[in-house]
């Protein structure tokens, strides 16, 4: 989930930490993949190993708690709840059609009346590549580091040209230096330290962009390689009785 901190309300801590409480990330997991098929992802996401915060820590920074939101709500407005506008792709790709009605229903239970901004992907990802949205619920991409998804919280965004996201460094000078140290470290224990303190750290100022869970995926290995049968495809006329012995 990702909010635009340059924008109301989310220019406000209050109301960023209250979408912070508002989701139930395993409920994500159960209802999509099943239980032990994923877990709910911190700030830096759990495949990355030793870079992601352990679930305890977990659960007390980013506890889900729609009461909490609710508190935080009428902190920062006066109001019981508030109106936000959230755009998302029409899309099935990586189950965003089955996190969609998961995700309004929390956010529901948690004071936010929705505005819901539907487009189809297309208009969606030009919108979403240029920053041209309130809030967003987004599609998003493998890690197979720290790096990006921590960047996502840096001023200019994941790809440091101010693409798809603005973090809240750009609120919060002191989070773009937390995450420019922790690319400078010289040890993988000093990486993983300063990693880790970042993400602390973008709690304690309410993080801007929110991911939700990430599943396992299963791939089978065989020790050879066959080409399409015969009659499958146009190529299988061709190439059906070719075997690669590995």
């Amino acid at each position: 989930f990702s909010m635009n901190p340059q924008r109301d309300p989310w220019k406000d801590d209050r109301i960023r930490k209250a979408a912070l409480h508002a989701l139930d990330r395993q409920q994500f997991v159960d209802l999509i993949v099943g239980k032990g098929e994923g877990k709910p992802d911190g700030l830096v996401h759990w495949p990355t190993g030793p870079f992601a915060l352990d679930e305890s820590e977990l659960e007390e920074l980013q506890s889900y708690d729609p009461q909490k939101s609710r508190d935080l709500i009428k902190a920062a407005t006066g109001q019981d709840t508030i109106r936000i506008k959230v755009t998302y792709p029409i899309s099935d790709i990586e189950f965003h059609d089955q996190h969609l009605p998961i995700f309004l229903k929390q956010m529901k239970e948690a004071g936010f009346d929705i505005d819901e901004d539907p487009k189809d992907f297309t208009g969606w990802l030009g919108d979403y590549a240029s920053v041209n949205y309130d809030a967003s619920l987004s599609l998003n991409q493998i890690y197979e580091t720290s790096e990006i998804a921590l960047d996502w919280h840096s001023a200019k965004g994941p790809q440091g040209a101010g693409n798809f996201a603005v973090g809240i460094g750009a609120l919060e000078p002191s989070v773009d230096e937390a995450i420019l140290k922790s690319k400078q470290a010289v040890s993988l224990e000093e990486h993983v330290k300063l990693v880790k303190d970042a993400q602390r750290l973008v709690y304690e100022k309410g993080p801007a962009f929110l991911p939700i869970f990430s599943w396992y995926s299963y791939t089978m290995y065989w020790n050879f390689v066959k080409d399409p049968p015969q009659g499958l495809g146009d190529t299988g006329t061709f190439m059906s009785t070719r075997w690669l012995d590995l």
